[in-house]
């Protein structure tokens, strides 16, 4: 078979010079699988190199802030309201009621809330003309 009538068969066209019509299937699978290889490898370099540099990393020691347990921000969702403001009013009521420390390193002592208004009203209040130099 000659060489015009092998381009007449095959599509292409049958004068010299001219670029034949359709591309070659063989070069678009190669092209595409090189394509793919090549993406693959960049993908297990980068993977590899990650991997390389998480184990190498240095860690800093976990300070104390870190190892805490901390308990979340607001809001507090309370299931039963009403038991909940009584028991802080208790404590409260106990508090202002009673005699206790409010800083025994310090000596800082706290008296019931009576004693201390009874206190008050029999010394008075500090004058602050009085206290200047």
């Amino acid at each position: 078979m000659t060489s015009s009538a092998k381009r007449a068969r095959s599509g292409a066209s049958a004068k010299p010079g001219y670029q034949p019509d359709d591309a070659s299937p063989k070069i678009g699978a190669a092209g595409f699988l090189s394509v793919l290889a090549l993406a693959t490898l960049a993908a297990l370099v980068v993977f590899g190199l990650y991997g390389w540099f998480q184990s190498r990393s240095v860690r800093a020691p976990t300070t104390a802030l870190e190892r805490a347990e901390l308990a979340p921000a607001g809001p507090r969702l309370e299931s039963d309201p009403l038991k909940d403001r009584l028991a802080l009013e208790a404590t409260a009521r106990t508090r202002i009621e009673s005699y206790g420390w409010a800083d025994r390193r310090n000596g800082i002592a706290r008296i019931p809330i009576e004693r201390a208004m009874a206190l008050q009203a029999a010394m008075g209040w500090p004058d602050a003309e009085a206290s200047k130099p």
